[in-house]
């Protein structure tokens, strides 16, 4: 439900891709991505960033990040089964 939420519950966790969106309440996509990229065990986690940031600006910040791959709202059914076969 919230970034902060999630930091919380994926230690210990085994998880081959995460997806996130950028807008979150408490903390936002770009922070939870930080954060999980400074574990151990999620460094080399593929990130998909879903989002309604569509802005060529916005893309590129996504990447600076740490994201793998950015899907934007609304997307279709295609675009998440593509993303998630490049990291699966």
């Amino acid at each position: 439900s919230s970034a902060t939420e999630a930091l919380k519950q994926i230690p210990g966790e085994h998880i081959d891709i995460a997806l996130l969106d950028i807008m979150m309440p408490e903390m936002n996509g770009y922070e939870l991505l930080e954060a999980m990229k400074k574990m151990p065990e999620f460094e080399s986690l593929p990130v998909i960033m879903v989002t309604a940031k569509d802005q060529d600006s916005e893309i590129l910040e996504g990447y600076q990040h740490g994201a793998d791959y950015y899907i934007t709202k609304p997307f279709t059914t295609k675009q998440i089964e593509y993303g998630l076969k490049l990291f699966l």
